[in-house]
């Protein structure tokens, strides 16, 4: 089934608009067709399939929990997110007190961090390939 996106337009386009698509609401793989007919009647096709995202990537925070107190050790601990997108993630960075500490493109998304006395937000921010973005911050303290 097509949907035709803009009127017809009967006189010759260089380098302008054809119609304007809204894709609000819209996300997975579409065929865009190109139909120009000519005087003499005959049609030309052009045919190109994109993709469209309106969806941002999924963030749980997995470790520590929001409000949290984790006891101070000598070791690193390992922050732990949840991300997922239903097309392609392009990277998740990890923040705490605002500074960003790590950035990774692939699962899992586990980062080391030498522990600090004292209450801290860590901030996990996840983007897709599209530019889609979400985040989802806590609180936790060091005893």
């Amino acid at each position: 089934m097509w949907l035709q996106v803009g009127p017809d337009i009967q006189s010759p386009v260089t380098d302008g608009q054809l119609g304007i698509w809204d894709t609000h609401g819209l996300s997975g793989l579409f065929a865009l067709q190109l139909q120009v007919i000519y005087q003499d009647q005959h049609v030309e096709t052009a045919l190109v399939q994109v993709t469209v995202d309106n969806q941002p990537p999924e963030v749980t925070i997995v470790y520590p929990n929001d409000k949290q107190g984790v006891p101070l050790s000598p070791a690193d601990i390992i922050l732990q997110a949840q991300v997922s997108d239903d097309l392609a993630l392009k990277d998740v960075k990890f923040f705490i007190d605002n500074v960003l500490i790590n950035t990774l493109t692939q699962a899992p998304f586990a980062v080391a961090w030498h522990p600090k006395s004292g209450t801290h937000t860590l901030r996990v921010k996840a983007a897709d390939q599209a530019g889609n973005s979400s985040e989802k911050a806590i609180s936790f303290s060091i005893k």
